[in-house]
């Protein structure tokens, strides 16, 4: 279950000069609600995941003027306050979000430096287990150049890092040599989608699920590709069958 962080929707509606006061209470009321989710699912059947994109646009400087005094410290500290909240039973992740409007980020990333210096953080001062981290990938950087800071990531033995570069306008060989090129730097990622995935036409649901199921999981020692979040989309018995069949024939 992938839930906002109270940073993003106050900074996203919330005038300025309000926001000191209207985070916490906004925040106490989340994290009632998670109480509530928590309290209904079994743990074990659960994972919670924040959804940390406010947070990287104010360290990109495309949201400004901020409330916030000393941004990296504060920031942190507030995923470290959430992540605290989910009990260790329930599995956490942080997807560490550039935005996915129009199938653009709102603001192409130089390189993962920022995501890796953020979740080092992050880790460094979360006492429970730390299950995953999501970092995007943009269509164009399959260069050495982008994935290099991941040599710095500091991630736990049971950290599973999801590296976002499977982009449903693309195709399988661009696929492929992004994942190459991520190998040289950070051999266990894992593949996913680039950013939570909103479907529209059928097609490109169709083509989507056809892309992630023929990417080339054996390469990454054995991990699965996997959809952050699909909107109902019906498919008729014809296009069920070629999905299964595409399931079965790359297990």
């Amino acid at each position: 279950m992938s839930l906002p962080t109270p940073l993003a929707p106050v900074t996203t509606f919330v005038a300025l000069r309000d926001r000191p006061e209207v985070e916490p209470a906004y925040e106490r009321r989340l994290l009632e609600e998670l109480e509530e989710i928590l309290a209904e699912i079994p743990h074990a059947q659960l994972a919670i995941q924040w959804d940390v994109a406010a947070e990287i646009a104010i360290l990109e400087g495309t949201i400004a003027p901020t409330h916030l005094q000393s941004p990296w410290q504060e920031i942190a500290e507030r995923l470290v306050q959430l992540g605290k909240a989910v009990p260790p039973a329930v599995e956490l992740g942080y997807h560490f979000c550039y935005g996915d409007r129009g199938h653009q980020h709102f603001k192409q990333p130089a390189d993962t430096g920022l995501v890796v210096q953020l979740a080092n953080q992050v880790a460094g001062h979360l006492v429970r287990p730390l299950n995953w981290i999501h970092l995007p990938v943009p269509l164009t950087r399959g260069d050495d150049g982008y994935f290099a800071p991941l040599e710095n990531l500091q991630a736990r033995p049971d950290t599973e890092v999801y590296v976002g570069l499977v982009h449903h306008h693309d195709d399988i060989s661009g696929a492929q040599q992004r994942i190459a090129v991520a190998q040289r730097h950070w051999s266990t990622s894992v593949l996913r989608p680039s950013a939570a995935l909103v479907v529209g036409p059928q097609r490109r649901f169709l083509s989507f699920c056809e892309l992630t199921l023929q990417s080339p999981r054996p390469s990454l020692n054995g991990s699965i590709v996997s959809v952050d979040r699909l909107t109902e989309v019906t498919l008729d018995p014809a296009q069920v069958r070629r999905l299964l069949t595409l399931q079965h024939s790359t297990s």
